[in-house]
């Protein structure tokens, strides 16, 4: 091969398994001033030989996507582990079933200083650190997906869950599919950056240290509420949600997400199931969380099948898709993209809010009230 190419900086996803691939280690994280990165060849290592290009999941989509065989609403029927998780629990669910199993579960987790990464874990007590939404770009290590391989080899059940592009990245990083790998890919909305992150939670004058949590989720209902170490932050300085829910951080191949279709990459797909009852009557309570369950393979319907402690109530595949905006369409790219990170860094936090009206809304002050309410009935 004469030119070595990569995809560009705008539909690049930063999956790492150019890098990953890479037998000469030549190819390299160069960083933008917004966090991202773009992969980056030293063109006097480089030899040529173009693995690089044949395990991008954007130039070599190496797993089909596939419509959902069946659409449930589903909650585990464990109220401490509903309690803990974001919606209704499935991913907690899967992931014991695997460990059960005596395999491994792949997945995003905060690291040291509240950094997000994914990591391979074996152990039961170990769900908690991949349990709950992270709304930030997880890293993907330059030898996970080898370590992967490796374990899928040695006859492991692996559950790797991810972003789709995540997803879409190790499928064509593995070039294959295996028996003893099941994959589970999010109803993503978008990713910003760690970087963008790491300044928000400067500007709210938290300094990450090892241990520390952060959710972005109500815990003890269904719904989302910043906390920090397990106390609350104020909806005033809760204003990264509101630019999240408003697209203004998102990596730029987001915007353009190949991925925000109803045909799904992953062998089973989860998230909230919003609007479920809105069309067609729903005769159980949404209050403690639902999740979506899409089933998209046969593998994946077979495991599911499996799941003893888990209540699965079938639905339209278009109730999902109603509710869901990113089973349809990518997100929006809104104006105030263009020049949001620069703000981000260098605006008072009170002048930010005002300038991409990211202060709270009435709704968001009642919310809790209404929970009250509902938990004292």
């Amino acid at each position: 091969m004469n030119d070595i190419k990569l995809c560009d900086f705008n539909t690049c996803t930063q999956c790492s398994s150019c890098i990953s691939v890479c037998p000469q280690k030549c190819i390299t994280r160069d960083y933008s001033k917004e966090g991202f990165f773009r992969p980056l060849i030293d063109d006097v290592k480089c030899v040529k030989c173009g693995l690089c290009l044949k395990s991008c999941h954007i130039l070599n989509l190496t797993r089909k996507p596939n419509l959902p065989i069946n659409t449930f609403a589903a909650w585990t029927n464990i109220d401490e582990i509903r309690a803990k998780s974001s919606s209704g629990g499935v991913f907690s669910e899967l992931a014991m079933r695997i460990l059960d199993l005596g395999g491994v579960v792949v997945g995003a987790s905060y690291q040291e200083n509240l950094k997000v990464k994914h990591i391979i874990i074996d152990k039961h007590k170990d769900i908690e650190l991949l349990r709950g939404s992270k709304y930030v770009q997880s890293e993907i290590t330059s030898d996970l997906y080898s370590n992967i391989r490796s374990l899928l080899k040695q006859d492991k059940m692996v559950l790797f869950s991810g972003t789709p592009c995540q997803v879409s990245a190790l499928y064509s990083f593995l070039k294959k599919d295996y028996s003893n790998l099941l994959t589970v890919d999010l109803v993503c909305h978008g990713t910003p950056s760690q970087l963008a992150f790491d300044i928000y939670l400067n500007k709210i004058k938290i300094t990450p240290r090892p241990g520390d949590t952060f959710s972005f989720r109500y815990t003890q209902g269904w719904g989302f509420s910043l906390s920090y170490k397990g106390k609350s932050i104020s909806q005033w300085k809760s204003f990264y949600l509101k630019a999240f829910n408003k697209n203004l951080m998102f990596n730029e191949s987001c915007y353009s997400c190949r991925y925000s279709s109803s045909k799904r990459v992953g062998d089973i797909t989860i998230g909230d199931f919003w609007g479920i009852g809105t069309t067609i009557p729903f005769l159980h309570s949404t209050q403690k969380g639902i999740s979506l369950l899409q089933v998209n393979t046969e593998k994946g319907g077979a495991f599911v099948d499996e799941l003893n402690s888990l209540t699965m109530v079938k639905r339209p595949l278009q109730e999902a898709l109603n509710g869901n905006h990113n089973l349809n369409v990518a997100s929006f790219r809104p104006v105030g993209r263009n020049a949001f990170y620069d703000d981000l860094n260098q605006l008072h936090p009170n002048k930010l809010i005002l300038k991409y009206k990211l202060y709270p809304s009435i709704r968001d002050y009642l919310r809790p009230i209404k929970r009250l309410i509902r938990s004292l009935l």
